[in-house]
């Protein structure tokens, strides 16, 4: 993805967002049950600030991480969903401002040999069983972006932060979301939020009553629903994959 430099007018800067976002924004509003929808149309970096922040943990960010922070001083955009006039915080979709990305200093595990020049920086930590890191190389400019679980295990998301993004918007910031995308175990209630606002997603003119028994959507119907509204190169694994069978979980 090439983005714009950071000093752009108020009406680039929403025309940038809107193809950052691939106007997912316009999709949530038309769904019925979705309410306040925010997003944080931030500055860009100034290029000083990215050269003290590579000073400042002796090393250098890949360009297309750079190019990110320039057009955009982080990402944020959140949703809630109304049930019985009561609004509940549900998507969260967050990328840490770059005073935020902190290097990891705590030992981690990986399946994949690391060396010392491999650096960890936290990208986001609103999550339930760990964050999302961003793992940086000294001495090349390639970098991907990892979940990095409580117990120091560190599992691939994406292979560069623009995909991770496309994957975020893609699975619209829910609950836990790269849990669910990695096949790893999701709390109860977080399973309950995930598999109902999946439900609300596909039929979004149809409100499920308290008692209402509802199948989890396959690939092939997420696909078409919501992979193609937003155009990712990405599918999204199918719930009922991860369970292994369907529950009534309200």
């Amino acid at each position: 993805m090439a983005y714009p430099v950071a000093n752009f007018n108020d009406q680039l800067r929403s025309d940038f967002y809107r193809y950052l976002t691939l106007d997912l924004s316009t999709y949530l509003q038309s769904i019925q049950g979705i309410v306040d929808l925010k997003l944080d149309e931030k500055y860009g970096c100034e290029t000083l600030a990215l050269l003290h922040w590579e000073q400042l943990h002796s090393i250098l960010l890949p360009d297309e991480v750079k190019n990110f922070y320039l057009a955009s001083n982080g990402f944020e955009l959140t949703w809630k969903f109304r049930i019985a006039d009561h609004n509940y915080p549900v998507g969260k979709m967050h990328i840490n401002v770059l005073t935020e990305l902190c290097p990891v200093n705590e030992p981690f595990k990986s399946p994949d040999k690391y060396d010392g020049s491999t650096r960890l920086f936290v990208i986001d930590t609103n999550f339930s069983q760990g964050s999302v890191v961003l793992l940086i190389t000294k001495g090349t400019m390639n970098s991907s972006v990892h979940y990095l679980s409580s117990q120091g295990q560190l599992h691939q998301i994406a292979e560069s932060l623009t995909a991770y993004l496309r994957l975020m918007l893609l699975y619209m910031g829910l609950p836990d979301w790269p849990l669910v995308h990695l096949k790893m175990e999701l709390s109860y209630w977080n399973k309950v939020s995930t598999t109902f606002m999946h439900f609300i997603v596909n039929k979004p003119n149809c409100m499920p009553t308290s008692r209402h028994t509802f199948p989890i959507p396959t690939g092939n119907q997420r696909k078409r629903k919501i992979g193609l509204l937003i155009q990712s190169t990405y599918s999204i694994r199918a719930f009922s994959k991860q369970t292994k069978h369907q529950d009534n979980y309200l």
